[in-house]
């Protein structure tokens, strides 16, 4: 993405990469995706790197953010405890 803005002559990026939160806001929305699901995708991403891919149905529905997915989220850690 960092490349993608930079060919675009986005204003306001910087080459140092410390300067970005991980979680803080939104810096960059690809064009073929919305706030939205870049949003749920970053919510679940240690959820699909850490668990089998059996379970990626579960965590897919833990993309929209509401209190039964958040306990969701919560009993997958404490079982897999990642």
């Amino acid at each position: 993405m960092f490349d993608d803005l930079k060919a675009k002559g986005w204003e306001g990026l910087k080459d140092d990469y410390d300067n970005y939160q991980a979680m803080g806001e939104l810096v960059y929305i690809p064009e073929t995706m919305s706030k939205q699901e870049l949003i749920g995708i970053s919510r679940t991403m240690l959820s699909y790197a850490s668990l089998p891919e059996s379970l990626w149905p579960a965590v897919k529905l833990c993309e929209i953010e509401t209190e039964e997915t958040n306990r969701l989220l919560d009993i997958l850690e404490l079982i897999f405890a990642f």
